[in-house]
């Protein structure tokens, strides 16, 4: 894909279509996301706050595991159903941050966009690979050949991004007097990752066959998510040369 188109699409998801979802979701964040504290006889003395941006993170995270229990059953249609709803929180703890920010809560910032990013890929990575051990393959070897090429590069992008994560965060930390390393994923990384969830969604949808139209949508899906993962590398590794 042209770095023109890419670039052009980045630009208007991240401007027009994530900046206005946010804009529209944030005012039910407080209502359907208190920042509560819980009593100090229930944590033995210990500061604990419910419901925050961190703990949404890595719920959803935690959610493959039911989702992977019920595809292996057999009851497709509900592990679909999850693997929506963990999407949409993926949405929904960026936003909770912001919103919780504004209401006065302190949290850490690169933890936290480090967690989000983090637990995206374990996530992602953890139901391809369950997703492809459990489809039956009736399609032409062509398309097999095709499937198993994209998941090979979209699984080695995410692993590459989750190492240079991990070496950002780290930097920040001990290093971040050298100039801070910004941890939030970029348009790019959005709209990659975006893509990549309906992708994978098609894919589960389609189970057990991998011959049905979900199938081909989540195909061709992921196959439009790599120059986006690409440009997301592109992005941090850029930014890693302003604060060598």
């Amino acid at each position: 894909m042209d770095n023109t188109i890419v670039t052009m699409t980045v630009s208007f998801f991240e401007e027009n279509v994530y900046q206005a979802l946010r804009r529209f979701f944030a005012p039910a964040v407080p209502y359907l996301f208190p920042r509560k504290i819980l009593p100090s006889w229930l944590t033995f003395n210990y500061r604990v706050e419910m419901i925050t941006a961190n703990q949404i993170t890595v719920g959803r995270s935690l959610m493959a595991v039911p989702v992977a229990t019920l595809a292996q059953q057999g009851f497709y249609g509900w592990a679909f159903t999850l693997f929506v709803i963990a999407g949409a929180l993926d949405f929904v703890d960026g936003l909770v941050a912001t919103v919780h920010r504004k209401l006065g809560f302190r949290d850490n910032p690169d933890l936290g966009a480090f967690l989000d990013a983090f637990c995206d890929k374990i996530f992602y990575i953890f139901m391809f690979i369950l997703t492809l051990m459990l489809g039956e393959y009736l399609m032409d070897i062509g398309v097999t050949i095709w499937l198993f090429g994209i998941a090979f590069l979209s699984v080695t992008c995410e692993i590459v991004l989750a190492v240079v994560r991990m070496n950002d965060y780290y930097y920040n930390k001990f290093d971040g007097h050298n100039g801070n390393r910004d941890l939030k994923a970029k348009g790019a990384g959005k709209l990659k990752f975006m893509l990549e969830l309906i992708g994978l969604g098609g894919l589960i949808l389609s189970l057990p066959s991998f011959n049905t139209w979900s199938f081909w949508v989540g195909l061709i899906c992921l196959t439009f998510s790599l120059p986006f993962a690409l440009a997301s590398l592109k992005q941090k590794l850029q930014q890693r040369q302003t604060t060598a």
